[in-house]
């Protein structure tokens, strides 16, 4: 049985060995980053209690780009944004707002993805106010060039109650 073992064990490390001296190396050949912080306006709905919020704050932007030494050029961006503001009366509570972003695309020579994701979170002084929104959408495109969508890890949340979100495409 311990022999066995050392078999099995030493049979995994040689096929390891293999698959890795087979794959195909990607390596970045060119890279760039940027980024910008803009002043912003946003208007949110807070559907715990019906407040429609519109928070001042600053927008952050990252871009960057990276193109491999297989062709492949890969996209991201994100975006966040952190602001405070008001509800409407007669509660006319103060609100915290923080919503994310982000976005990654890549483009190999035979198929295409695309990743998007939304957090947002309206976060009043009462705890069982605070809404959360969580959405992340993916497209692919195969070599066949077969089109895919899906809504993956969706859900809306007021407080500690977690809804599902079904987003018909």
């Amino acid at each position: 049985m311990r022999h066995e073992r050392f078999l099995i064990a030493g049979a995994a490390v040689v096929l390891m060995a293999v698959a890795c001296d087979n794959a195909t190396s990607i390596t970045a050949l060119t890279s760039h980053t940027s980024d910008q912080d803009v002043p912003l306006v946003v208007t949110e709905p807070n559907p715990c209690n019906g407040d429609m919020v519109t928070s001042d704050g600053t927008a952050h932007f990252v871009f960057g780009s990276t193109t491999d030494n297989t062709g492949g050029e890969h996209l991201s961006t994100q975006f966040s944004f952190r602001g405070t503001g008001m509800g409407l009366p007669p509660e006319s509570l103060d609100y915290t707002l923080n919503e994310q972003q982000s976005t990654s695309e890549q483009t190999p020579l035979s198929a295409t993805s695309w990743l998007e994701e939304w957090r947002v979170i309206v976060k009043p002084p009462k705890p069982e106010l605070t809404y959360i929104r969580h959405i992340v959408f993916k497209i692919t495109i195969n070599a066949n060039g077969m089109r895919t969508a899906a809504f993956e890890r969706t859900f809306t949340k007021c407080g500690t109650e977690t809804t599902q979100v079904d987003i018909p495409l």
